[in-house]
């Protein structure tokens, strides 16, 4: 189902329901998960133009595959610094 479709379905549910306790239950919800969904947006509008930028440009790095690594390799070099920094002796 694409956006519209969904949001459709959603509005027949809502239609369907009589009893106020689960309207409100919906209601509830769904107010909910607006709020958190425009707190995500507000912390994009939040950062500094220099960061988002930034951000994208790591978004479209990230989209060619030769700029990627694997968990494995990053795992390999966590492991590997782990051995080359040794505690501080007191």
């Amino acid at each position: 189902m694409n956006t519209l479709e969904i949001k459709g379905v959603l509005h027949e549910f809502i239609t369907r329901l009589h009893d106020e306790e689960y309207l409100q239950k919906a209601y509830d919800f769904l107010t909910k998960l607006v709020d958190e969904q425009e707190s995500l947006d507000d912390h994009w509008d939040t950062l500094p133009d220099t960061v988002k930028i930034e951000i994208d440009k790591a978004i479209i790095e990230s989209e060619d595959p030769s700029n990627l690594i694997s968990n494995e390799e990053v795992f390999k070099n966590l492991r590997n610094r782990k051995r080359i920094i040794k505690p501080k002796s007191p």
